[in-house]
């Protein structure tokens, strides 16, 4: 089973993206602000990172950086949802924050391996 780390800013759509992820067969490793450390994640084997809104008011660069010096999460695929897109080349998806859960389960199919259980697709 896949398990993605949502963090960010807004806990609102980290709330919202934690429950399409589970409602589709996804683990939620843990829903993280971005000022949070990745010490505590050391243990926990995560699959992707998805950055949750609020990238306009930090920098996004920052936040992924914190990831490469990471080594235990340095090779995560990355997905941001927010306004706008970042030139950052390892963000691999983007999604508006104004998005449909479909939208981000289609992303997740083609960066990770099919859920175990949950919505066929």
């Amino acid at each position: 089973m896949a398990t993605v780390l949502i963090a960010g800013h807004s806990a609102v759509q980290r709330q919202t993206i934690a429950q399409t992820l589970q409602d589709s067969g996804y683990k939620v490793a843990h829903a993280a602000t971005a000022c949070e450390t990745w010490g505590q994640l050391l243990d926990t084997a995560i699959d992707v990172l998805v950055l949750a809104g609020g990238l306009d008011t930090l920098d996004p660069t920052a936040l992924v950086a914190a990831v490469r010096n990471n080594r235990f999460l340095q090779r995560l695929p990355i997905i941001a949802v927010d306004e706008r897109p970042t030139q950052d080349p390892q963000i691999q998806g983007w999604l508006p924050r104004e998005y449909l859960p479909d939208d981000l389960l289609d992303l997740l199919v083609v960066l990770l391996p099919r859920p175990m259980g949950g919505r066929q697709r």
